[in-house]
């Protein structure tokens, strides 16, 4: 299930937002892409923008038969240069964003709409600008 979800809505953002240089699952990369992270590892493997997907919670319901009704959040991590992007082209593909996750939609009938709950802005890493 969210190897399914993961892969068509890469695919969907991919198509809809060209200008992206990647769009790939969240593992925490922006803290040890600027420079050496708490960690002491240093990853430079991929450009800017980037959009990062976190699945970050499930809730299941069981029914009959095998059935499962869930809910779960997925949280996107959009990320530019902050001194390569002027703000009115950092705003503009943030919303292009939501309007892709707002209007992505599973093959099958059983997948709800996508809605925005909060946002968040980063600006904890070095010289990226970071919106959750």
């Amino acid at each position: 299930m969210e190897l399914s979800i993961f892969t068509a809505l890469t695919q969907t953002i991919k198509i809809q937002m060209p200008e992206l240089r990647s769009v790939r699952a969240w593992n925490n990369q922006l803290i040890r892409s600027n420079g050496v992270g708490h960690d002491g590892r240093k990853e430079a493997a991929f450009d800017y923008p980037v959009v990062f997907l976190e699945f970050d919670s499930f809730n299941f319901e069981d029914y009959l038969e095998g059935v499962q009704r869930f809910k779960m959040n997925i949280k996107t991590h959009l990320a530019v240069k902050s001194f390569e992007t002027d703000d009115v082209s950092v705003f503009a593909l943030k919303e292009k964003l939501y309007a892709t996750m707002q209007h992505f939609q599973m093959s099958n009938d059983y997948f709800t709409k996508i809605f925005r709950v909060e946002e968040q802005k980063n600006y904890d890493v070095d010289d990226v600008t970071e919106f959750v």
